[in-house]
């Protein structure tokens, strides 16, 4: 984030967001295999304030009267980035709704690294993946397990399984040769193999969502870091090592809190990253999962190591079992705690 410009009021801030948007539409056909999350226009609204600007995919920008807004966007949600989508005649896009006090509260945003700055490009980059890439172009599932997001706190034992797996992508992903990444995958997928055995109810609650939660995480990740940070991701060996410094220092949240769908960000976005080093062609486990509604990201880079031995999985850590239980904990008292440290923040800042 002290990386980054962090504008505090709107008209400062939609400058730097037309420029992600510019970026990410130069990169942005090569993200996923025909890709239709291109070259859409912005419509943002500062919610406090009743401004309105028109951004469109090549960064240019114009003001909007409120007439123009809602002749535009007949549907505009006025929340802390509230979105939806519109389309003409002659356009179609996203309306985005800016809170100009979140603008200026760091808590809002500080935990997405990849980006840094007040987070509508996230919004923009995942939801729209989401909408105008799985939800029309990817096969479905007859059912859909687990559809309310259940995070299953009560299954301590798959809480601490999946976090684990988690662990083994990050440091896999990290290894410093061919040799030693492939030898952690193997371990990974052991353990892996295990939490399928041991808890398969667990497992299909989480299918759903590692596929499609997980590769959108995985595209507003790479989509942000190209967007964000032009100067020092702009290539696939810049953009590994951006990634590569992510999983060295632990800078992957917000993400890492327990929970079957939270899990499911991390750990299908994770097993991407590997899949495009391990693929040479990396469109290939995106049409697999594309075309296959029962797969998901670890279960594509277990059918590529089927042939080979997996070794015995290992058991977690003392510190690991204490770290998820007390994650949980501190989950279920924040439903009752009130948001006092949010609420005294916001008064002084």
């Amino acid at each position: 984030m002290n990386c980054q410009n962090a504008p505090k009021n709107a008209d400062d801030f939609i400058g730097v967001f037309a420029n992600q948007i510019k970026n990410y539409n130069k990169i942005a056909p090569s993200l996923w295999p025909e890709n239709k999350v291109v070259d859409l226009y912005i419509a943002v609204q500062s919610i406090e304030y009743d401004k309105s600007w028109l951004i469109s995919p090549d960064g240019k920008i114009k003001n909007l009267s409120e007439k123009e807004l809602k002749q535009l966007c007949p549907l505009r949600p006025r929340y802390n980035i509230g979105f939806d989508r519109f389309q003409n005649d002659s356009i179609q896009g996203v309306y985005l709704a800016l809170s100009e006090e979140a603008l200026k509260n760091v808590l809002e945003y500080q935990n997405y690294q990849y980006l840094g700055t007040y987070d509508l490009l996230l919004t923009f980059n995942h939801e729209m993946f989401h909408q105008l890439e799985q939800d029309k172009n990817w096969a479905s599932p007859d059912q859909i397990a687990n559809r309310s997001r259940n995070p299953g706190f009560e299954r301590t034992a798959a809480r601490i399984a999946r976090y684990q797996i988690y662990r083994q992508l990050l440091e896999a992903y990290s290894a410093e040769t061919i040799e030693q990444r492939d030898s952690l995958i193997l371990q990974l997928l052991s353990n892996y193999q295990h939490y399928k055995e041991t808890y398969p109810e667990d497992y299909k609650a989480a299918k759903y969502f590692d596929r499609i939660e997980g590769t959108a995480h995985y595209y507003e990740m790479i989509s942000s870091l190209y967007s964000a940070y032009p100067q020092q991701v702009h290539s696939t060996e810049t953009l590994q090592n951006a990634l590569k410094t992510f999983a060295q220092n632990n800078g992957i949240k917000p993400y890492e809190a327990p929970g079957v769908d939270n899990e499911s960000y991390v750990l299908g976005a994770w097993t991407g990253f590997l899949l495009n080093e391990i693929q040479e062609d990396n469109s290939q486990w995106k049409n697999e999962i594309m075309q296959h509604p029962d797969l998901t990201p670890l279960d594509i880079l277990a059918e590529i190591y089927e042939d080979q031995p997996l070794p015995s999985p290992t058991e977690p850590t003392k510190a690991t079992e204490e770290n998820v239980k007390a994650a949980i904990q501190e989950i279920n008292d924040k439903k009752t705690a009130p948001g006092i440290f949010r609420m005294l923040y916001q008064l002084v800042f």
